[in-house]
């Protein structure tokens, strides 16, 4: 739901623009549910729980208490009110500690992804594996890109994005790749940056990317964001160029 708050808000211009207030007003409502309905769910869990110490607190004092009644001989008012006393302290620490243990669960949760991460197996450095490939040092030389059935699927996905995509780029070719919003432009750029798994090949100069540490050049990829802008003149305006 945040992340949808601040999208509009850096998008404000442009959702005006294209009078598309109804669409982002619905989504933030369906977003502003889904949050809703997990907060009072976690609510409603934590006050269940309490409940449920309650009712076995209660069945415990009247278990202690019948159990008083039945070995009373002998036994002072003075040892029955200390024990009853002890026992009403205990339970509340006990309903504390188990509540305070159940909280700590939840909030381990960031660190138990943390050590999953740390116990993941390091990759070799990139000079380990240039000298295992046997790859030039001076790859790239001519910077021609070649897709060889490559699929991507995001990991919250189920649906591909890309789909056996088979195309060559020679070197200094200048491409334009168009089409509709999630087409999977953005996801051709996300393979090449290998910021996501992908079946398939793709080579440049006829060395395969998932092999050839490409990042260890800054040069080899460069990325620029645009901004959409809208002009109140035409493009053939002098002011312009």
């Amino acid at each position: 739901m945040l992340d949808q708050i601040t999208t509009t808000i850096n998008g404000l211009v442009t959702i005006r623009a294209l009078r598309a207030e109804n669409h982002f007003l619905k989504d933030f409502h369906y977003f502003q549910d889904n949050h809703t309905t997990s907060y009072v769910m976690c609510i409603s869990a934590a006050r269940a729980f309490g409940f449920l110490l309650e009712i076995v607190y209660l069945f415990y004092m009247i278990l202690v208490v019948i159990m008083l009644m039945i070995f009373c001989d002998g036994m002072g008012g003075g040892t029955a009110g200390l024990i009853l006393n002890t026992t009403m302290g205990l339970m509340v620490t006990i309903q504390y500690a188990v509540r305070n243990a159940a909280d700590l669960e939840n909030q381990m949760t960031s660190v138990e992804r943390i050590l999953e991460y740390s116990e993941l197996e390091s990759e070799e450095s990139p000079k380990e594996a240039d000298s295992r490939l046997n790859v030039s040092p001076d790859w790239p030389l001519e910077g021609s890109i070649h897709f060889q059935d490559v699929c991507l699927t995001y990991e919250n996905s189920t649906n591909e994005t890309l789909i056996e995509i088979n195309c060559q780029i020679k070197g200094g070719e200048r491409v334009g790749i168009v089409g509709r919003t999630g087409a999977g432009k953005s996801s051709l750029l996300a393979v090449l940056f290998r910021m996501h798994r992908f079946k398939g090949r793709v080579t440049i100069d006829g060395t395969d990317i998932t092999t050839k540490h490409h990042f260890t050049k800054p040069f080899l990829f460069v990325l620029f964001i645009e901004n959409n802008i809208l002009f109140d003149v035409c493009v053939e305006n002098p002011r312009l160029l």
